[in-house]
């Protein structure tokens, strides 16, 4: 199944396709061919991302601070003019923003981690199949010193 985010609140939609993910023995060069270009990919939209999130964050700061100042200028204890500022809809909001981000860095991470693990068990699978590949030949060899 594949997982659709969106990377900022504008309409940026990347697909973390788990078919990235996947081969066989009778699909191995293929991926192996493809891999290097989407882990390519895929680490492209992770520095995207991360620089979304960081934007994100600095949104929410300035928010905050932004909603500090005039709540102090209104008046107040400093506790109390920081949970004013904290819980305002709009440092709120800048918040969750700021988490959805972080958390679509963290799906793209775990992605990237996926997929350079499914190269390496791609590498082992040639691996081992070339050792099998090298078994038959020997018997193969020898079978046929033995007929002839």
């Amino acid at each position: 199944m594949s997982q659709i985010i969106k990377l900022s609140s504008d309409d940026e939609e990347i697909n973390l396709n788990p078919e990235h993910l996947q081969f066989t023995e009778a699909t191995l060069n293929e991926f192996l061919k493809n891999s290097p270009s989407w882990f390519s990919y895929y680490s492209q939209i992770q520095s995207r991302a991360q620089l979304i999130a960081t934007m994100y964050e600095d949104r929410h700061e300035q928010i905050y601070s932004e909603k500090f100042k005039i709540y102090k200028t209104e008046g107040g204890s400093d506790k109390f003019v920081e949970a004013s500022a904290k819980t305002d809809p709009d440092v709120i909001n800048a918040l969750k923003n700021a988490r959805k981000a972080k958390e679509n860095l963290n799906c793209i991470s775990g992605f990237l981690r996926a997929l350079d693990k499914a190269n390496q068990n791609a590498l082992n699978l040639g691996y081992n199949m070339r050792k099998e590949m090298d078994k038959i030949g020997n018997s193969i060899k020898s079978l046929n010193e033995i007929l002839n």
